[in-house]
């Protein structure tokens, strides 16, 4: 067995253990604690808006925030599953109890499990040697980074997925803002919409946004209840503040269900957490993101984090999951992806010319060009649409898959774009296009094979990028070594260490 076999071998049984361990240690949280994940949540979202924030490297706070992120909605899902819904209460006051030191064990426990999931990714892309008993080290040398070209375009495309992540990550809006761009972005499949959800869009998002419109107004007619500092600022590490808080969450379920029409009690069984199916080991792709009420009997749990964050991931697989609507729904999605492509070129000067233009050898139609764009200078931008999404492995960051994504992207798909843009250098004047034409593909998501591929492939975000500062590129790796350039994580060794502390990575990072 080699080095790295050993290293993975000992990393998924301790993961294992780690997670039947935590699961077995959730069975000790009473609501509260529940409650206290579902807070802590609010509050991770706005961490670098706190005072003393002001002074920390904004990429400690990024990374502390997504970390945590993470952890806290595993724990919610493991609370609300294998938890007990009932409030413990003190036998001295009569007063209900928080477990602060099991919560915050729990939040450092998960915040391991994290850590070493993500490791696993590194064992698999890098070189690796064990030492000690039963293999307690493991050193990760990550060096032929530079040296091994498929190693580097990996950890690459890696940083690319991490960094298309964090930018739809700060992108999200505030709930006027969510709420005007999910119906714009849902309205074209407003029928396929009704026919899945079985309410229309308009009604949805009046139950979203009458669910946390209240929400929010019991929060601000509870606030003179929570504890504040000299200069006005809620202290959120009051017990008091918490209790009185995280209480506003909690409504019945049968009163919050009289507020609505009854079409709804289908709407509100549809987005309630499913215990039965919730899988612990499923470390990432947490079924909140599709189930984002927590419902236990006649008490239901309300996150505004949970909610805002489930609408479009949740609607767009609810939809492509559909058998019956599936297709149609894929087809006019695509049309939609063009749209946008269009949209971002007008910024820069661009205008449509075409779409779907067909491509033909002899009488043979040999696909097509997705759009054609031309700017004020007569420069034509062709362009292939790719609006997949990554397959969840892959977008997990999983080595082998993402090599078998690869080898599936070069085989069935990049064949067929190197024929038409061969096919384009050779005929291009009889689609009365001028010789100086760019041929470019953008995709949904960062895809692997922009680093192997002669053509030149970005994702959507980067292609806004590049029509903005890089359009003189047409070689993949030169524009991703100036535009990844500076994107990164840059960390002292003091702020390694604390972070080292609170479980979000293991080892340390050494030289020889």
């Amino acid at each position: 067995m080699t080095d790295k076999q050993k290293a993975l071998e000992k990393i998924r049984i301790e993961l294992n253990k780690d997670i039947d361990n935590i699961c077995e240690i959730s069975k000790n949280c009473n609501f509260l604690e529940l409650l206290y994940f579902v807070y802590q949540l609010h509050w991770v979202r706005l961490l670098r808006h706190f005072p003393n924030a002001e002074n920390v490297n904004p990429e400690v706070i990024s990374t502390y925030s997504n970390s945590l992120e993470e952890s806290l909605k595993y724990l919610i899902s493991l609370s609300a599953k294998f938890g007990k819904w009932r409030i413990a209460i003190s036998k001295e006051d009569n007063g209900p109890i928080l477990n602060l030191p099991l919560a915050q064990f729990l939040i450092k426990d998960a915040n391991l499990i994290n850590s070493k999931y993500e490791t696993e990714a590194l064992i698999k892309l890098f070189d690796i040697r064990v030492s000690g008993e039963r293999n307690q080290h493991v050193r990760i040398d990550m060096s032929n980074a530079e040296k091994d070209k498929d190693v580097k375009k990996l950890f690459d495309y890696f940083l690319r997925i991490d960094e298309d992540n964090n930018i739809k990550k700060k992108s999200k809006k505030n709930l006027d803002g969510l709420l005007k761009n999910f119906e714009e972005e849902y309205l074209p499949y407003a029928d396929l919409f009704f026919l899945e959800m079985g309410v229309e869009i308009v009604d949805f998002t009046y139950f979203i946004r009458k669910t946390l419109e209240d929400l929010s107004e019991r929060i601000l007619k509870t606030s003179d209840k929570f504890d504040k500092s000299d200069n006005g600022n809620i202290e959120v590490n009051s017990s008091n503040t918490f209790m009185h808080f995280s209480n506003c969450y909690v409504i019945n379920k049968q009163r919050f269900l009289d507020s609505f029409d009854r079409k709804f009690d289908l709407l509100l069984n549809r987005l309630a957490f499913d215990y039965e199916s919730f899988n612990p080991k499923e470390l990432k792709f947490h079924q909140l993101t599709r189930q984002p009420f927590l419902i236990k009997n006649n008490t239901l749990v309300i996150s505004p984090e949970l909610i805002m964050d489930s609408l479009f991931t949740n609607i767009h697989y609810s939809l492509i999951e559909a058998t019956n609507i599936k297709h149609e729904y894929i087809t006019r999605q695509a049309s939609q992806f063009l749209d946008k492509i269009s949209l971002i070129s007008q910024k820069y000067g661009y205008v449509e010319v075409d779409r779907e233009f067909d491509l033909f050898e002899k009488k043979n139609q040999i696909g097509d060009i997705d759009i054609i764009l031309k700017n004020t200078n007569n420069e034509y931008l062709l362009i292939e649409a790719k609006n997949h999404a990554l397959p969840l492995d892959v977008y997990f960051k999983d080595t082998n898959k993402t090599n078998e994504h690869l080898k599936y992207l070069q085989s069935s798909w990049e064949k067929k774009v190197l024929r038409r843009a061969y096919h384009l250098q050779i005929h291009h004047s009889k689609y009365n296009i001028p010789k100086t034409y760019k041929y470019i593909v953008v995709s949904r998501f960062p895809e692997i094979i922009s680093h192997y591929s002669q053509t030149l492939i970005l994702s959507i975000q980067e292609f806004d990028d590049w029509l903005n500062k890089y359009d003189t590129i047409e070689n993949f790796d030169e524009f991703n070594e100036k535009y990844y350039n500076n994107v990164g994580l840059k960390f002292s060794t003091d702020e390694l260490k604390e972070m080292q502390n609170a479980n979000l990575f293991l080892g340390r990072f050494e030289k020889e």
